[in-house]
């Protein structure tokens, strides 16, 4: 197992992977929100996606951040494993670009690695919605907008699996785990994503007897934009999350790739429409048949896929 992290020591460095100027006042907003941690983070450390501008602009304007280019593939995947071959104390922390951490964030995920057997942890995210939240947009569903959704703990537990954009891990685990799966892992014009999900499955095979832990009693602030509160934007990411997981799938196994979604499926989700409909609340109900069937399609392209001819798996 691993060494416990003291914490009362300053191990940790907070990682920000951007991408895009268009996103340049949020950019700013998550590295204030870091540097105001009420526990320091040693070294605060930005990885730019293939953005020339943009990683000039950084360097000149946080002079206290160590901002580098992703050296990996285009998109999350790669910048995380740029991350982590940068990252120089024992504990990493990920930000998402359009998220504040609040002050408490590090100090209460980093409290968790005290125990050796913990490989990664991870926060509740709150969305932080543009303008107004709508009324069809079911809260089951709040993980396409990579939020804290109805249906995970309220309470400290072990999970398979936390938000890639708010968490904490051991990089001596995680590089030994191989890092972040390439072909995971969104980009502008990419809607792949589930990296997190492959590679906290990874981590925790790789290091027999470890525990990956979901601590909601700290937040991460997650702008959501109006366009994500739009029924096409909610459509096209359920797809995406169903050709994600075929990856998943295909790499970790069924058993490992889809039992939380098994559980999601047979009670978060039924549960979901009783209180909708106790509640009289149409919409909702709407929502999450239509969030289900477009990730079914999605999960039942990407099996196609992968079984034509020249395809893996």
């Amino acid at each position: 197992m691993h060494d416990p992290v003291d914490e009362s020591d300053t191990a940790v460095t907070a990682v920000l992977c951007v991408y895009t100027e268009q996103r340049w006042a949020m950019i700013e907003a998550a590295v204030e929100s870091l540097r105001g941690q009420t526990h320091a983070p040693a070294e605060l450390l930005m990885v730019v996606d293939y953005n020339d501008a943009l990683l000039d602009r950084a360097t000149r304007a946080f002079p206290d951040v160590n901002v580098v280019a992703n050296a990996h593939t285009k998109g999350l995947s790669g910048a995380k494993n740029t991350a982590l071959e940068h990252a120089t104390q024992p504990i990493v922390t990920v930000l998402d670009d359009d998220a504040v951490a609040e002050p408490e964030w590090v100090a209460t995920l980093i409290a968790h690695f005290a125990d050796p057997t913990v490989v990664a942890a991870g926060s509740a995210v709150d969305a932080n919605w543009e303008h107004a939240r709508p009324s069809w947009f079911a809260a089951e569903f709040d993980w396409t907008l990579g939020c804290s959704y109805v249906g995970l703990p309220d309470h400290v537990a072990d999970v398979r699996n936390v938000f890639g954009g708010a968490m904490a891990m051991r990089r001596d685990a995680a590089i030994k785990a191989g890092g972040f799966l390439a072909e995971l892992g969104r980009t502008a014009n990419r809607a792949l994503g589930c990296e997190e999900t492959e590679f906290c499955i990874r981590l925790q095979r790789d290091n027999p007897g470890s525990r990956i832990v979901f601590d909601p009693s700290t937040t991460v602030l997650h702008f959501v934009p109006d366009h994500r509160a739009r029924w096409s934007y909610f459509i096209r990411r359920c797809y995406g999350e169903g050709v994600s997981k075929v990856a998943v799938a295909r790499h970790v196994g069924r058993t490992a790739g889809l039992a939380s979604e098994r559980r999601y499926l047979t009670r978060t989700i039924p549960f979901g429409v009783s209180r909708y409909l106790r509640q009289g609340k149409v919409a909702p109900v709407a929502a999450i048949a239509v969030g289900c069937a477009a990730t079914a399609a999605g999960f039942a392209t990407g099996t196609i896929r992968t079984r034509l001819p020249g395809r893996d798996g």
